[in-house]
């Protein structure tokens, strides 16, 4: 019997000493893989470290060149300011918010043949010097004033025009608005008396004819009614959807006729996007004629304003009733932008001004605008005047007489 279980035996044993090789050689191998991948992650933290190096570098590069782009972008904004101003210092004000200076030079020459003579000037240099400061948030002020060499009315003589030469330095406006909101304004002190739509826009940067129509010259006179008046308005705004009521009430002096008050309104309607503006006018005040210096009268005007796309046209009428023979001045005044830069016009102007030493006079005025740049107008305008029988200066029957015109003008706004 023991002879017969010795092979089980050793059978058994050799099966033991073959699982337990087995299980040395597995863990031999699981202690190498284990060794490898410590192997791999000290190597894969060795690339991290390496690359954190890296990110610290380019942030850092990153950074500076940052830097160096704000200082270059500062050296140029400073060499940029020294260009402008040199080494003198920016004008600020002394004691309110904000203080903007502008102006413009204008210049002009013209021909005209009259019916008796022939004349040519550089007749007309102006620099105007613009200022306004805003006091508070609600409260500015505006000064506009003029140093001029022009000429007077050419035509004293119609048959025979002549150009002289003055220096005029007047102050042209100067007042205070206090904006209490749109719909409320304030002005007083010496301001565009706000009729019609020219005499408002005033300006020669924006007007497409230095030469104003008939009844607002001589510029600064009260032909219909004055240019200029000192004393105190009230305007704002009123928005009704897309629509806009604009409105002037005012009380004032001309300074031809300080000791006697003028008094008028307007009110202008905008039609939505239409670019369609009507106004009504009216005022009350006396002016002077002779040796008499209180001729009473009564003003009334209408206006329309056209303004949509390529179409540009004014139309103005006035019209007095007064102690003495009444006045009369209209123009209309159609304009085609060809585009940003050309512009061309035509004017139709009546004046009868019911002046003993004048008669009524008609111009045809064609002329075209270019703007080579926003705060550049270069002009040409040829004018036909028609001046229908009257009475001279002298008081001497004058014949009707007829003159042509010749102008280009420039107005450089800074």
């Amino acid at each position: 019997m023991r002879e017969h279980h010795r092979p089980q035996r050793l059978t058994t044993a050799l099966l033991m000493l073959g699982c337990l090789a087995s299980s040395l050689a597995h863990a031999d191998d699981t202690n190498a893989r284990i060794a490898e991948l410590e192997k791999q992650l000290a190597h894969s933290l060795k690339l991290i470290q390496q690359l954190s190096h890296r990110v610290v570098d380019l942030e850092a590069q990153t950074q500076q060149s940052g830097i160096e782009q704000r200082i270059e972008s500062v050296e140029e904004s400073v060499e940029e300011i020294e260009e402008q101003v040199g080494s003198r210092a920016v004008v600020n004000a002394f004691d309110g918010i904000q203080l903007d200076i502008g102006g413009f030079v204008h210049t002009t020459w013209t021909h005209i043949e009259g019916e008796d003579r022939q004349t040519k000037a550089f007749n007309r240099v102006n620099f105007e010097l613009l200022v306004k400061a805003h006091i508070t948030d609600t409260v500015s002020a505006f000064f506009a004033g003029g140093f001029l060499r022009e000429s007077d009315d050419p035509f004293t003589d119609r048959r025979n025009p002549t150009f002289n030469s003055q220096n005029k330095t007047p102050q042209i406006i100067s007042y205070v608005d206090w904006a209490f909101s749109d719909r409320l304004k304030v002005k007083f002190g010496r301001f565009i008396t706000p009729h019609g739509i020219i005499n408002i826009e005033h300006f020669p940067a924006i007007l497409l004819d230095p030469e104003q129509p008939q009844f607002l010259r001589p510029f600064g006179g009260d032909t219909l009614f004055p240019n200029f008046s000192n004393g105190l308005q009230l305007h704002g705004k009123l928005f009704f959807d897309a629509n806009q009521l604009q409105y002037y009430v005012y009380a004032s002096n001309f300074v031809g006729n300080p000791e006697k008050t003028l008094t008028g309104a307007r009110v202008a309607y905008t039609l939505g996007h239409s670019g369609v503006t009507l106004g009504a006018n009216a005022a009350y005040g006396s002016r002077a004629r002779g040796a008499d210096d209180n001729i009473q009268y009564d003003l009334v005007g209408i206006d329309l304003l056209i303004d949509h796309g390529p179409i540009l046209w004014k139309t103005e009428l006035f019209s007095t009733e007064e102690d003495g023979p009444d006045r009369l001045g209209y123009y209309t005044q159609p304009a085609w932008r060809i585009n940003d830069q050309w512009l061309l016009f035509y004017r139709y102007d009546f004046l009868d001004d019911a002046d003993d030493s004048a008669g009524n006079s008609i111009e045809n005025v064609f002329g075209f605008n270019y703007t080579p740049m926003p705060n550049m107008r270069l002009r040409g305008t040829y004018t036909l005047k028609h001046f229908e029988r009257g009475t001279d200066r002298f008081g001497v029957a004058a014949s009707s007489a007829n003159a042509n015109s010749l102008q280009f003008s420039g107005t450089f706004s800074f």
